[in-house]
């Protein structure tokens, strides 16, 4: 690598919506800090308008299943992407991208192959499909030279679970993807807003207001949560639930538990949104009751708008909040302990004023996105020289 050219940076991700949510104007600050950057995708006519100026786009079409033929002939074209592009440094994340982009980058002798471990998807799964995912995850890390996950939770399960070597894992500042734009994510520019979003988005103006953004899934706890919900609004008819994200097929919804979303009046299904902090403006109490996690932005998103945020305790989940300071966490898939916690929230505006001032000191303290940006390209330019 020359000093006197850019670096050669190839970000990869499985589908479009993971460079949109997790990167944005990161691309940009890469490219004014000496990378010539390239995004390796699915196809997206919509997102090669949307990259910045100088942004190379490959599209590569990868599906999120096991696909045998599909996915030989991705690898192929990826693979002449990079030996084409003599790339310094390819990352990757989610699960089907990393697996071909680190085949095809080792292939290719991409002297610097940076896994983004965000999250651990076979630690969702059971049987055989968990044993085979996991080597996924251990062929994954076998092909990169550096690991990077999102949170210390995920490091320290992984480095147990033995898929990587303590020495060739670093977590990033204090964890996350991309760190949180706190002028986006800004509660006293939205909350003079409040009335006309809730009227936008068919809330209540006098409900307390219970907010998820999330894939609208079985392993995102929305079955739990839909239980607890309906639980708790019998005690409390005040409360209303907001639901925002994709309901995709095979989603694991329980048929009572989908039909209870389309037909509950104190239930509003607003779907995929791009505007979470519109979303967020309107709510009282954030829940994300998932049962595995990387590490959540969307808690620290939640945070950073001042909500008190129910959690699930699992890895990653619970390391972005305090209980107890930011939030409440709960044990994964119990529905009774949830309820009880959004009835405790509903009940202590005081407490969720508490939580939420304190969960906005922490995100400003640790997690603000320039920083955090800073600490991602000073950790690139290490692993770089390190070669």
């Amino acid at each position: 690598m020359s000093a006197d050219r850019d670096i050669k940076i190839c970000i990869c991700a499985t589908v479009p919506v993971t460079i949109r949510a997790f990167y944005g104007e990161q691309l940009r600050f890469l490219q004014e800090n000496g990378f010539e950057v390239t995004v390796l995708t699915s196809p997206d006519e919509q997102l090669a308008g949307e990259l910045p100026a100088g942004v190379s786009y490959r599209p590569v079409e990868m599906t999120r299943g096991v696909t045998p033929w599909s996915d030989l002939r991705a690898l192929w074209s990826i693979w002449r992407t990079m030996r084409a592009s003599q790339f310094d440094l390819v990352q990757f994340s989610t699960p089907k991208a990393a697996l071909l982009c680190s085949l095809a980058a080792w292939a290719a002798r991409v002297p610097t192959r940076l896994y983004l471990m965000w999250g651990l998807f076979y630690t969702g799964q059971t049987g055989w499909r968990r044993r085979f995912f996991r080597m996924v995850e251990r062929a994954i890390c076998a092909l990169s030279t550096h690991i990077a996950p999102d949170g210390r939770g995920v490091m320290e399960f992984a480095v147990q679970e033995g898929l990587c070597r303590r020495r060739e894992t670093e977590v990033v500042g204090n964890g996350s993807s991309n760190g949180i734009d706190l002028r986006r994510f800004d509660p006293s520019g939205l909350r003079p807003q409040r009335s006309s979003l809730r009227r936008e988005f068919g809330v209540p103006g006098d409900a307390v207001a219970i907010g998820t953004v999330a894939r609208l899934g079985r392993e995102k706890g929305i079955n739990e949560l839909v239980h607890a919900f309906c639980g708790a609004n019998r005690e409390d008819p005040r409360l209303h639930l907001l639901l925002v994200g994709p309901t995709e097929e095979g989603n694991g919804l329980e048929p009572d538990v989908a039909e209870e979303i389309a037909a509950n009046a104190a239930i509003t299904n607003l779907g995929m949104r791009w505007d979470v902090e519109r979303c967020l403006a309107a709510v009282d109490i954030f829940v994300l009751p998932s049962w595995r996690e990387g590490f959540p932005v969307v808690n620290l998103e939640a945070g950073a708008m001042r909500l008190p945020v129910i959690t699930a305790d699992v890895m990653g989940s619970r390391e972005s909040i305090v209980d107890g300071q930011t939030g409440i966490l709960v044990p994964v898939r119990d529905v009774e302990r949830l309820r009880e916690a959004m009835l405790t929230l509903a009940r202590d505006p005081d407490l969720c004023r508490r939580y939420g001032d304190s969960g906005r000191r922490r995100v400003e303290r640790a997690y603000e996105q320039r920083q955090h940006w800073q600490r991602i390209l000073e950790h690139r330019r290490r692993i770089l020289r390190q070669g």
